[in-house]
């Protein structure tokens, strides 16, 4: 979208929150919320794509405005995605799901119509060349700042805030930060390139930028062969190396004098890398693949099992697949038990598939890839047209560095996925794209955007109202409460304290399941951790009132979400805890726990808690025989053998027996 009439205001404003969302994103981090990192983010995205939309909205009911919007084939590619993951969400089990997103990625369809306003203030903003150049040095010297924290902080000399998380600093998760500094540091080349006076700091920045233990590896002995030197982001620290060697061969590739040669290498290479990363997915996935053993040289077989479950789904729902964010639901669904055999890394729950294609295969479908793909494609065709048919310099060098970075923002993918932290970057990259290419389009004199007539912008208009109206009111702001409310369950100390802040808690629109498992894990294990609040009658009987919560929300989510199973799981378990308090619940448990052996058989888990619940029920035969059914799901697992152990010899020692859902949290 392009204004027409220079707003003055509209500009200032869209800007100053730019620049402060910009420089701040290293290092904001609302550390009291769940899943701090990617939450931050996508709660400062929504929050300032909210306000810009409540008065881009306004602006366009002035009589006096107008605007267009573009024809750009990238701006095209990527609404037509949009529609198929807003389709594929339609027809998914869960919309609510979809659209509100997992607090682990935090970035659903209520994420992406803001992200959307977000790339359309930034497309709008871009087209000022001072402008350009103020928000690039927004994200390169904030990141160089963050690069050098590290590197004396917790992941790295460990000189300062040694008190904090290692992992990821203030991000929060060391893949997602790698992410996003990487398209900093390519920022930063083409910063330090387009300038005719390279003054020291500018030569320094991008220096400054890797010197980073998460592209370096110099503060461990993790990894194997040549991965040993790579940092805690490997595919990040990959990309890096890859992207420094592609803008070697690129300069040597502009020295070539005949223009037709260059450009036949250039579309040449684009099209044999697109292929190759194709291929090399291919080669991840198959069983004899060079790349799956050399993958598996480097790290456990977890990833790979849940490729092959996700393979499964897929093919079930191949052409609009199962929804974008229900990956974590129907992954439970379809429960494969060996994910908990310590040869697949033990791990009992996934989110996400980590690689790009089955993500968006499983989410979208093969619809929903094939755009995908598509959206990529028409970036890098773009920015090499921007190459061979700009005339200004400047212009070329920045489609060079974009290249670049759609390729291996591309691999890096491959083993990760995009979150709202690496999606900010994602923003600014495809803005920037959009707008060189609207440049060179109207250099060669070709038209590039069309007016949007009167009753089309006040339709717009309202809708834009309407949706940011909704979107900071009546979402953003709960949600923000919530993150708050999490904060002061975590630090006010006693039940009686706690138990007033749940109402708020549990009020999120985003996953209300996580929250509470996270909230409920977070009382058990206070309870383990000092069982001598037992001892107190006084706190006992509070315990039992914040327990009771626990078990009516868990009530209220399952009567509206009967297929979640880890729900009920959850549920089972609040009922089973009533044991500690002397409030015998079993019964209540047991039909639960039914329900979730319907829903998925092939999960050991329920058959763990029935056993063990009737073993406080006193019905050892009973607890003999799930014990039994758990273990001949998958004789494999190590849980389903220790319960087995622990069922027999608590009934030799009963009732002196160890509180098997007190230890094992």
């Amino acid at each position: 979208m392009f204004l027409k009439e220079k707003i003055n205001w509209f500009n200032k404003l869209s800007e100053c929150c730019l620049y402060v969302f910009l420089v701040t994103f290293p290092f904001l981090n609302y550390t009291s919320f769940l899943y701090f990192g990617s939450v931050t983010r996508s709660i400062n995205l929504i929050l300032i794509s909210s306000i810009l939309g409540l008065f881009l909205g306004l602006l366009l009911l002035n009589k006096e405005s107008s605007f267009c919007v573009s024809r750009s084939p990238i701006l095209i590619s990527l609404f037509v995605y949009f529609v198929s993951i807003f389709t594929s969400a339609f027809f998914s089990n869960d919309f609510q799901a979809s659209f509100f997103s997992n607090m682990t990625r935090t970035t659903g369809l209520w994420y992406m119509i803001c992200f959307g306003i977000f790339l359309a203030v930034l497309v709008n903003l871009l087209q000022d060349k001072k402008v350009r150049r103020k928000i690039i040095l927004a994200i390169i010297a904030p990141t160089a700042l963050f690069s050098i924290l590290s590197l004396l902080g917790p992941e790295g000399f460990k000189l300062i805030f040694k008190e904090m998380k290692g992992d990821g600093f203030t991000f929060g998760n060391s893949t997602f930060a790698g992410m996003y500094i990487f398209g900093s540091f390519l920022l930063s080349i083409y910063f330090l390139l387009s300038e005719e006076k390279k003054s020291f700091w500018k030569k320094i920045l991008p220096v400054l930028i890797v010197l980073n233990p998460f592209f370096i590896n110099i503060f461990s002995n993790e990894g194997k062969g040549v991965l040993q030197f790579l940092g805690e982001a490997r595919a990040s620290s990959v990309a890096l190396l890859g992207s420094i060697g592609a803008l070697g061969l690129s300069y040597l590739i502009s020295k070539i004098k005949d223009r037709s040669i260059k450009k036949k290498i250039s579309y040449g290479l684009f099209a044999v890398t697109f292929v190759g990363i194709v291929l090399g997915a291919f080669s991840l996935f198959s069983e004899d693949g060079a790349l799956r053993k050399f993958y598996l040289s480097q790290s456990t077989s977890a990833r790979i099992l849940v490729w092959e479950i996700s393979d499964k789904l897929i093919r079930e729902k191949p052409l609009l697949g199962w929804g974008t964010e229900n990956f974590e639901k129907t992954f439970e669904l379809n429960y494969d038990s060996r994910a908990l055999q310590k040869e697949f890394g033990a791990e009992p729950w996934f989110d996400r598939a980590h690689n790009v294609f089955i993500d968006q295969a499983f989410d979208n479908g093969l619809v929903g890839l094939a755009l995908y793909l598509l959206v990529y494609v028409i970036l890098g065709l773009s920015m090499l047209y921007v190459i061979f048919n700009s005339k200004q310099r400047d212009n070329q060098l920045l489609a060079t560095i974009l290249l670049v970075y759609t390729i291996f923002h591309l691999i890096e993918l491959q083993t990760a996925f995009d979150t709202s932290i690496s999606f900010g970057m994602v923003a600014v990259m495809l803005a920037l794209a959009v707008v060189i290419l609207k440049e060179t389009h109207e250099e060669n004199g070709k038209a590039f955007e069309m007016r949007v007539p009167k009753i089309l912008k006040y339709v717009f208009a309202v809708a834009l109202l309407v949706f940011s109206f909704w979107s900071l009111f009546y979402k953003t702001i709960p949600f923000l409460s919530s993150g708050i409310a999490n904060g002061k369950v975590r630090t006010v100390g006693s039940s009686e304290k706690r138990i007033p802040y749940y109402e708020t808690l549990f009020a999120t629109p985003v996953d209300l399941q996580a929250v509470l498992w996270r909230t409920f894990t977070d009382f058990e294990r206070g309870i383990s951790e000092n069982p001598k609040v037992l001892e107190d009658p006084k706190k006992v009987e509070n315990l039992k009132k914040e327990l009771a919560i626990f078990e009516e929300e868990y009530r209220k989510y399952t009567e509206k979400n009967p297929t979640n199973f880890r729900a009920l799981l959850n549920y089972a378990d609040t009922k089973i805890y009533f044991m500690l308090f002397g409030v015998n619940k079993l019964e209540e448990a047991q039909v639960v726990l039914d329900k979730a052996i319907e829903l998925v058989p092939t999960a050991p888990q329920p058959y763990w808690m029935k056993s063990v619940a009737y073993l406080y029920m006193q019905k050892f035969d009973l607890a003999r025989e799930y014990a039994k059914k758990g273990l001949e799901l998958n004789p494999n697992v190590p849980g389903s053998q220790e319960i087995v152990r622990y069922i027999e010899a608590s009934i030799k020692t009963f009732p002196e027996i160890d509180l098997y859902f007190f230890r094992q949290i």
